[in-house]
């Protein structure tokens, strides 16, 4: 006799809840799921037979589970990927994690962008070596018809500043070349053995190696 595994059916709700949620705008589930799960298509309603699509998307991610944990303030919590955080967070169309409890019914978001990185990095300097990290996400962000106009206004806000796409090495050469601007400013400065000067080269190659860090993200 044939079954259905729960899990399956854990998903199947979590999209038409998601897809009831974000109504009217359009939900292009993926066939084949690499850290994506669709891509949604912004529209806006009006009194003809027809939406306008108006050509701005973003991409969701949709997690989903039974058993969510709650914080003390009331705010879910659930386990990610590090790399998939990274690989969202690289990207130039807007990502939305979508967190679905499937008791409570509520999708909860929280954008992957540069927030979200800094959260992490505030957190623990080194969460980029963890296989999995725990993203904190906020009792009053639940996905509904009425939050539609704030999620739209980023995801324009981010087609405005895209990314600039560097080539391959290119900001490593960057960096070869501001750090021997660097050494040859301090040889030239280190000698009169002014501590407030060794303190300013120090907090320099501090800050460059903690851009580099953030670039590679």
């Amino acid at each position: 006799m044939p079954k259905q595994a729960k899990s399956h059916k854990l998903e199947v709700e979590s999209k038409l809840a998601f897809e009831s949620a974000i109504s009217p705008w359009i939900v292009n589930w993926t066939i084949r799921d690499y850290a994506t799960d669709g891509l949604i298509d912004i529209c806006h309603s009006n009194d003809g037979e027809y939406d306008d699509l108006i050509n701005l998307k973003f991409c969701v991610q949709l997690k989903a589970s039974s058993i969510i944990h709650y914080n003390k303030q009331g705010n879910p919590a659930f386990e990610l990927e590090t790399s998939d955080i990274v690989f969202w967070c690289r990207g130039n169309i807007p990502y939305l994690i979508i967190l679905f409890d499937s008791k409570t019914k509520n999708c909860f978001y929280k954008w992957a962008d540069t927030d979200l990185i800094n959260i992490l990095n505030k957190k623990h300097q080194t969460w980029k070596s963890q296989k999995k990290v725990t993203i904190d996400f906020t009792k009053e962000n639940i996905i509904s018809n009425k939050i539609l106009p704030e999620l739209e206004d980023y995801a324009y806000s981010f087609k405005k500043s895209a990314k600039a796409i560097l080539i391959p090495g290119t900001y490593f050469n960057f960096k070869s070349q501001l750090l021997k601007m660097l050494n040859v400013a301090k040889e030239n400065f280190v000698p009169s053995n002014f501590q407030s000067v060794n303190k300013l080269f120090d907090e320099q190659y501090q800050a460059l190696d903690q851009t580099t860090y953030r670039v590679t993200v």
